[in-house]
C-alpha cells in the first residue's frame, strides 16, 4: 500500500513497517521516558526483590501481557507480590497505568521487570 506523506513524498507502508520491525529486533537497548536507556532483556539481570511468584509475558505486547496477567492473578490474595516480566517497550507506561486503574501497587520497576503488590489496601494486617 502506497501512502503520501505531508511533504508530498510517497512511501510503501508495508516496507516501512518491515523496516521498523527489523530495527526493533536488532536494537540492543530501549529508551525509557525521561531519556534513560535500559539493557535488552537478554542482558538484564533479575533484580534482587522479594516476591511470591513470577509472571513472564515473554515477547507479547503489553496489552496481551496485561490481559493474561489479570487472568493469572484474579484468584490471588491481596498483598501477593508478583514479579512481572514484560519486554514490550510500552510496558514502562502501560503497566504503571494498569496498576493505578486496578488499585494494585507498582512496588518496583526496572524494565523489563515490574514488582506488583496486589491490592495492598485490602491485605489483612
Amino acid at each position: 500500500m502506497e501512502l503520501q506523506s505531508y511533504d508530498g513524498s510517497k512511501f510503501n507502508i508495508h516496507q516501512s513497517l518491515r523496516e521498523a520491525l527489523s530495527m526493533m529486533q536488532t536494537t540492543k537497548s530501549s529508551t525509557l521516558p525521561g531519556g534513560g536507556a535500559t539493557p535488552s532483556s537478554a542482558t538484564a539481570k533479575i533484580p534482587d526483590w522479594s516476591f511470591d511468584d513470577e509472571f513472564d509475558g515473554g515477547d507479547e505486547t503489553c496489552g496481551r501481557v496485561i490481559v493474561n496477567l489479570h487472568l493469572y492473578i484474579r484468584d490471588q490474595e491481596p498483598g501477593f507480590r508478583i514479579l512481572v516480566i514484560s519486554r514490550d517497550p510500552g510496558a514502562p507506561m502501560e503497566l504503571p497505568a494498569w496498576c493505578r486503574m486496578t488499585k494494585n501497587e507498582l512496588t518496583e520497576m526496572q524494565h523489563p521487570y515490574y514488582l506488583i503488590t496486589l491490592k495492598p489496601d485490602l491485605a489483612r494486617k
